[in-house]
């Protein structure tokens, strides 16, 4: 991946302060913020379609590349926002070294005490999402097929109460 960046906050408001942590292996990469308007690339379709907003960060900036350790993890504290009950979407770069063995999970708030929760998981070299409610009752869907060993892929799954 040439250019990886991610921000200290999930969203903020207007004149709250957002930072964005960027590795780049090009010298230098310009920053914007943007709306999306429209992000179906079908060729029978409008295209893809943003405007670039103004702000006070717009511009060009150094890049340097940082390096992503595999296998890296953090488990964050519980806050009611990652409670999710209307719907979540779910989504990682991901480079799979083992996705044949185990089930693994990539993103979750997920008990297993109680099967509550959601997860978003490769069981046995294919994506999946589990969404549980504590009652026993799981729902799990898998995409039909299996991922290479080191290839990188964009996964993600979107769930709506």
């Amino acid at each position: 991946m040439n250019l990886v960046g991610y921000s200290d906050q999930f969203s903020v408001g207007p004149g709250e302060s957002i930072r964005f942590m960027v590795s780049s292996r090009s010298s230098s990469y310009k920053a914007n913020i943007v709306r999306l308007r429209h992000v179906d690339t079908n060729p029978k379709g409008p295209g893809f379609k943003y405007d670039e907003l103004s702000s006070g960060f717009s511009g060009e900036y150094e890049g340097r590349h940082q390096s992503i350790h595999t296998g890296s993890s953090v488990i964050v504290p519980h806050a009611p926002q990652f409670d999710c009950v209307d719907g979540f979407t779910l989504a990682s770069w991901i480079f799979p070294t083992t996705p044949e063995q185990r089930k693994q999970t990539l993103l979750s708030k997920w008990s297993e005490a109680d099967d509550s929760g959601y997860a978003l998981i490769v069981d046995h070299g294919r994506v999946g999402l589990c969404v549980g409610n504590g009652s026993g009752i799981v729902q799990k869907a898998v995409v039909p097929t299996a991922m290479k060993s080191a290839q990188w892929y964009f996964v993600g799954a979107t769930y709506d109460a």
